[in-house]
């Protein structure tokens, strides 16, 4: 069993449980909070995940966090001794990816990447999470590749790799093979963005129709018709680009 398939079996019982009684929210909380602990603490990390450290002696580790913690979901306190009893503790953060997907498909929540033309302090950032709610998850510029994990659907809303500019910088690396990426640049037609998200898989759409379906409006104004977009129209303008 690779540690994909374990993560995401672990996540599934681990959603199973919390979805009959718990705050489902509060359960993914916990479950990051303890990841974050984990990964920023050198010697949880050392003694956690060295397959050299005796699976007792991290399970009294997990035993010792739990109890320091206090207040955390049952389910999650048990799933982290569950992993420490089989030398699994490395798999929190998939499980925490898998879980989270799990719980925005059970609320019908779609979850989108957006990129900001210019870089957001972590103020302003923290600023939108506030405004919008938990559905937002503000990620700093570096997290790019990592964010793309469980994602259904990648945007370039930016003005990089337009012609002229430089291509957007981004490994697509862990993006699933069955999510679409969209890129709002439409000169040149085939960016970087979408010839590498094509060349793995991923199905791939252009930014002429959105120049298309924009133009209407403006079009229905100065000439008092509202255009069809249709297979005509964008060969006609794929001939003038």
């Amino acid at each position: 069993m690779t540690n994909r398939t374990a993560a995401a079996r672990y996540a599934r019982a681990l959603f199973d449980v919390s979805v009959q009684d718990r705050d489902l929210r509060q359960v993914e909380a916990d479950l990051a909070a303890c990841a974050d602990l984990i990964d920023g603490h050198d010697t949880l990390s050392r003694v956690l995940l060295n397959p050299a450290i005796p699976t007792p002696r991290k399970r009294a580790v997990v035993d010792a966090l739990v109890g320091q913690i206090g207040d955390i979901a049952p389910p999650v306190a048990r799933l982290l001794r569950l992993l420490a009893e089989r030398d699994r503790v490395g798999l929190l953060p998939q499980v925490l990816r898998f879980y989270r997907a799990r719980v925005l498909d059970h609320q019908g929540v779609i979850e989108a990447q957006v990129t900001t033309a210019q870089p957001l302090t972590p103020e302003r950032a923290a600023a939108i999470r506030d405004e919008f709610g938990k559905p937002v998850r503000p990620m700093m510029w570096e997290q790019r590749g990592s964010a793309l994990a469980n994602a259904a659907l990648l945007v370039n809303t930016t003005s990089l790799g337009m012609e002229g500019q430089p291509p957007l910088d981004i490994d697509l690396g862990k993006l699933p093979e069955n999510a679409v990426v969209y890129d709002i640049v439409y000169v040149p037609l085939e960016t970087p963005l979408l010839a590498a998200a094509r060349a793995r898989g991923n199905p791939a759409i252009d930014g002429l129709g959105m120049l298309l379906h924009q133009a209407r409006p403006g079009f229905r104004e100065w000439f008092g018709t509202d255009p069809t977009v249709d297979q005509a129209l964008r060969d006609h303008v794929l001939a003038d680009l």
